[in-house]
């Protein structure tokens, strides 16, 4: 509760600036926070120093402060640690384990398309669903791309893969939407066989980043099937600020599956499926989780979307209250997605931009003004100037000169996943209209068997 006070006094005292100090407290709480006689000791990285420091030699604080750099110090944006090992990383499954892993993934997927077929859903070439029976579906929210319901029959929030004795208050929402991507694009957003993709997609998402994470992998990509992944994940969950007051850290265990299926009449599917599994028990509390969605190509070029979302939510709080709390998670997954196929696709064009310089660089001018590669702005003065300068007024791609206006510069940024000095970091870059086109075309299925490779 000392924190909470803290808090609150910096609120009344700096109510304008109540983001700064929601992201100094986002820190406190990733970090150890020791309270004795009104000091604190907090673990800040550099770029938060500052502003704490600020926030705190007020008088009407009276709190004295004793802070401390991490030695690896991450900035707001970190994604992951750049470098990290395999021991640190894996853990370790008996072959009895990894074949029930396989066969709950098994189980949901059958299950979830049957579900599919029962609702006449892959057949459907509308994207809204207000077809569906609303004696059994109630609609919780609409959205111009994805509707989301509770549905009302009995045993309808459990399902025979879910043990019993680990759950007790499972709340379910089920969504029917469509996004505007191929279905390629969209399992390479979601594939994530590695430990910097886990984390990226955890970041994109707004989550805070995993605690202690860990991968077992069963099943990873191969040239044939890019985007079939299954392994499990154990870690630690943290909420944000202010729910750290209420909701304490709690350990997961995920099976992770993601993959394409052909059904027996030809149609291909798309899945993702992530399953809490009584594996790896420890002492701390888990959170228990399931998460099913199937997608398919429809004939407009956009893919439709069948989501089913269980969550243990162990609080005395009104059902419709928790329906809520999951209609949120679902549309940050709405968001994600083409984030994540962006942040992919831009990051495999950054690093392999040498060799795509011959398709991305517009031809070389020679004389006569010089042309803003996002619009068209001639200029005769000489771009010259300190490299830095220079640097910034460029795409990252072609490098061809971009002008200082405003408008110009908020058409021609794209969010990346770069390296800064030890850490991976998000960071808007300028790229032109030109290159944003190229890093937008590019084949998902390649840039995942490309990632093999490495």
């Amino acid at each position: 509760m000392v924190v909470a006070l803290v808090y609150k006094q910096l609120l009344l005292r700096f109510s304008s600036r109540k983001d700064e100090i929601d992201t100094l407290f986002t820190w406190w709480f990733t970090v150890s926070l020791t309270a004795n006689k009104r000091t604190l000791t907090i673990n800040l990285p550099p770029p938060e120093l500052t502003t704490c420091k600020e926030l705190f030699s007020t008088p009407q604080i009276p709190w004295t402060l004793s802070l401390k750099v991490p030695r690896k110090a991450l900035g707001a944006t970190c994604l992951l640690p750049a470098r990290c090992t395999a021991t640190q990383m894996l853990m370790e499954l008996s072959l009895q384990d990894q074949e029930y892993c396989r066969d709950l993934t098994t189980q949901l997927l059958d299950r979830s398309l049957y579900e599919c077929e029962e609702l006449g859903l892959s057949t459907s070439q509308s994207g809204t669903h207000a077809d569906l029976n609303s004696r059994r579906w109630k609609k919780l929210q609409s959205h111009p791309d994805v509707t989301l319901y509770a549905d009302r029959s009995p045993g309808s929030n459990w399902l025979p893969v879910m043990n019993r004795g680990d759950w007790e208050q499972p709340i379910a929402v089920t969504s029917f939407g469509e996004i505007k991507c191929s279905l390629d694009d969209l399992l390479l957003a979601l594939v994530s066989p590695n430990m910097a993709t886990i984390k990226l997609r955890g970041v994109l998402m707004g989550r805070r980043p995993e605690a202690n994470l860990k991968l077992m992998p069963i099943v990873t990509p191969t040239q044939a099937s890019p985007f079939e992944f299954l392994g499990v994940a154990q870690f630690v969950n943290t909420q944000h600020w202010p729910l750290t007051m209420f909701v304490d850290p709690r350990e997961m265990v995920l099976v992770l599956a993601t993959g394409e299926v052909v059904t027996a009449n030809g149609r291909r599917f798309g899945y993702e499926i992530i399953l809490s599994v009584p594996l790896l028990k420890s002492a701390m509390t888990r959170t228990q989780v399931v998460e099913t969605r199937v997608f398919w190509e429809q004939n407009d070029g956009s893919v439709g979307m069948y989501s089913k979302l269980i969550v243990d939510i162990r609080t005395r709080l009104p059902e419709s209250v928790k329906q809520a709390m999951l209609c949120r998670g679902v549309m940050r997954f709405w968001k994600f997605i083409p984030r994540s196929v962006e942040t992919k696709n831009l990051r495999w064009c950054l690093k392999r931009r040498k060799a795509l310089v011959r398709d991305i660089r517009p031809p070389y001018q020679v004389t006569g003004p010089v042309r803003c590669g996002g619009c068209s702005f001639s200029t005769l003065k000489p771009q010259d100037g300190s490299s830095r300068r220079r640097n910034q007024n460029r795409c990252e791609l072609c490098e061809v000169w971009l002008c200082s206006k405003s408008s110009c510069r908020s058409a021609c940024q794209m969010t990346a996943v770069v390296r800064d000095e030890a850490n991976i970091c998000q960071k808007d870059i300028a790229v032109c209209p030109r290159c944003r086109a190229f890093v937008r075309s590019q084949s998902a299925a390649n840039i995942a068997r490309s990632e093999l490779l490495r």
